[in-house]
Order: structure tokens, then sequence, then C-alpha cells
């Protein structure tokens, strides 16, 4: 039994190390790239004024949630609404276009 588990251990490395080198990523270029993404969907945010101010804070509007989401082929699918004393609340899924969830 030992030896299956070591050998499944063994497999297991093999495939997160092909993966890695595959992808040829690092940590650091992860947040490289989600720097520059973030900066280039502010960048179409504040260009197209897809934003509110509040209280002297903006806030992404839904077309702009929308827009980002077109740029990062996801969308958000609402799966409940309520409605509350000085507004809305609403509760979403992110999936993308092939309907694989990302997040809630």
């Amino acid at each position: 039994m030992k030896k299956i588990e070591e050998y499944a251990k063994k497999e297991k490395e093999k495939k997160t190390e092909i993966v890695a080198k595959e992808l040829g990523t690092t940590e650091i270029q992860t947040i490289k790239k989600a720097v520059e993404i973030s900066r280039a969907l502010t960048d179409v945010i504040e260009r197209c004024k897809l934003y509110v101010r509040i209280a002297g804070k903006k806030y992404v509007t839904v077309e702009g949630w929308q827009t980002l989401g077109a740029l990062l082929k996801c969308r958000a699918i609402i799966k409940r609404t309520t409605k509350l004393d000085n507004g809305w609340e609403a509760e979403a899924e992110i999936r993308n276009f092939a309907g694989e969830l990302l997040g809630t």
C-alpha cells in the first residue's frame, strides 16, 4: 500500500511540474500580468465613464462590470435580487463563455 501512495505522490508532482513548465509562469509573472490587465480595465472604465460618484468615491456601474466581463471573457449570472430600503442587493455567479463557474 505504501508503494502505491509513493507512486501516486510522485505522479502528482510530475504533473504539477509539467504544467508549471508548460505555462512558463511564476507567481511574480502572474502578479505583473494581473496588474497590467487591471490597469487596462481601469483605463476603459475611466475613458468611457462607466462609473458613478457616491460620497466622493467612484463605483463601477452595471454597464462597466458587463464591459469588464466581456473583456475578460466572462459574464455574471444573476441568482437572486432583494429590494432593500435604500436600493437593491444582488447575488451573482461569474461564468466563462463555456459556462464554467469561476466564482460567486
